[in-house]
């Protein structure tokens, strides 16, 4: 088992074009540690796969003890162009435009804590007919979100939801 630590990380880029993922955290299953105080903000992003990913289960399944803690998203706008064919593709289950997957093994409650503070998806077509033209997914994950536009938000701030 392996342990690691980050701590005080700020990312204040300024764009990404058609990047497999925008911002990403990610780690292996079976191992512990702790990331915190990590600060995505300012960005933007065109015609990328994943606008926002967390996973634990990065190559592999298994139980995580990590936990990933204030990582804040702020000021995050991703854009679709026409000619994109992401721009009438509504993300699913697999690939979504945010992916939160975390184990909970932590605390029970969830391994990924995390803020959204005005985050907006641009020039996405809806095609599953819930007015949403993106898609969220929050395994093992607690936060808020404020300020969220364009996409379904299935964040919670008690844990117990959505298969944690």
């Amino acid at each position: 088992m392996y342990f690691f630590t980050l701590l005080n990380y700020y990312l204040n880029v300024k764009r990404f074009r058609g990047t497999t993922a925008g911002a990403r955290i990610k780690s292996h299953p079976n191992c512990s540690g702790r990331v915190w105080n990590v600060t995505y903000e300012n960005l933007t992003m065109h015609d990328v796969n994943q606008a926002i990913v967390l996973t634990q289960f990065y190559f592999g399944d298994g139980p995580s003890s990590y936990l990933f803690e204030n990582i804040r998203f702020q000021n995050i706008l991703v854009m679709s162009s026409s000619s994109s064919s992401l721009s009438s593709l509504s993300k699913d289950d697999e690939n979504p435009m945010i992916q939160f997957d975390c184990d909970n093994h932590y605390d029970g409650k969830g391994n990924c804590r995390v803020i959204l503070d005005n985050v907006k998806f641009d020039g996405f077509v809806s095609t599953n007919g819930d007015g949403f033209s993106t898609k969220m997914t929050c395994k093992g994950t607690i936060g808020t979100a404020k300020n969220l536009d364009g996409i379904n938000n299935c964040l919670h701030s008690q844990g117990r939801r959505n298969g944690i």
